[in-house]
């Protein structure tokens, strides 16, 4: 630094020297700008980082549940051991035939449970029977009648009714007479063969009020309801028949304290 410092004073001097003489100032060679293409520094290379190896994790093994033995073979193996330490023979054991669900195997086993529509047709077929059961509706009151007939017919039965003229109401005659005129009433603007349709006779009366407690929308409804016959009087082919009363349905006080469904008939338009 102390050379560098003398050569500017000398510098300083010859100008000021030129300049009292007149004479130009020395010009120094201008020193050339370093290049940094001579001198390279060595360039740092980038710091390679290992790559990490992805993470494998060990694949879980399917869990083996132990096979449940049959409870024969168990006990055919306490008996074995039981023979074995008595030193006598070991019985043979034969299993069972087991039916799959597909259908019948190989070995000719047949299908043992039966389907739901299977167990509702064998029970139509043995309760559906040709001998119908003929009940006989004298002194009952109609609508205990009606619940029994219609458990019956939902359960597959054939079910004839006889003597509905005989039926008993519950209550009085003017009471009973006037609520029935008011459901006659109802019927189309338009027209009457729109409906609906009130019956008059003893029989419809009663074929309408089981109807009523049956579910006709359903296939089961309409089957039971086609099952029903019911009769004014008694018809000469059920005659045969031994006839049913149902005790929980009879009138519990004397005749004169109901009204009879023929009475009711005649009051509201039933021509015989």
């Amino acid at each position: 630094m102390a050379d560098d410092k003398a050569e500017e004073r000398a510098a300083g001097e010859e100008r000021r020297s030129a300049e009292e003489s007149g004479a130009e100032p020395r010009r120094e060679p201008e020193a050339e700008p370093r290049r940094d293409s001579e001198v390279k520094e060595p360039e740092a290379e980038p710091r390679r980082e290992p790559e990490a190896e992805p993470r494998r994790e060990p694949e879980a093994e399917p869990r083996r549940e132990p096979e449940a033995e049959p409870r024969r073979e168990q006990q055919g193996a306490g008996e074995d051991r039981a023979a074995g330490e008595q030193g006598g023979p070991r019985p043979e054991i034969e299993l069972p035939a087991v039916a799959s669900k597909s259908g019948p195997q190989k070995g000719g086993a047949a299908r043992t449970r039966k389907s739901r529509a299977e167990r509702r047709a064998a029970r139509e077929a043995v309760a559906g029977r040709d001998c119908p059961i003929v009940v006989d509706a004298t002194n009952h009151v109609a609508g205990r009648l009606a619940s029994n007939v219609a458990k019956l017919l939902l359960g597959g039965n054939r079910v004839s009714i006889v003597n509905c003229e005989r039926i008993m109401i519950s209550g009085t005659r003017s009471s009973i007479v006037g609520e029935y005129r008011e459901f006659l009433e109802i019927a189309s603007i338009l027209h009457p063969k729109h409906g609906p349709f009130h019956p008059r006779r003893p029989d419809t009366i009663i074929s309408r009020m089981i109807r009523g407690m049956l579910p006709r929308e359903k296939p089961s409804g309409r089957a039971a309801l086609r099952r029903l016959r019911a009769y004014i009087g008694a018809p000469r082919e059920l005659g045969a028949y031994r006839r049913v009363r149902f005790e929980r349905a009879m009138i519990k006080r004397a005749p004169s304290g109901y009204t009879t469904m023929e009475s009711l008939g005649d009051a509201v338009g039933w021509t015989r």
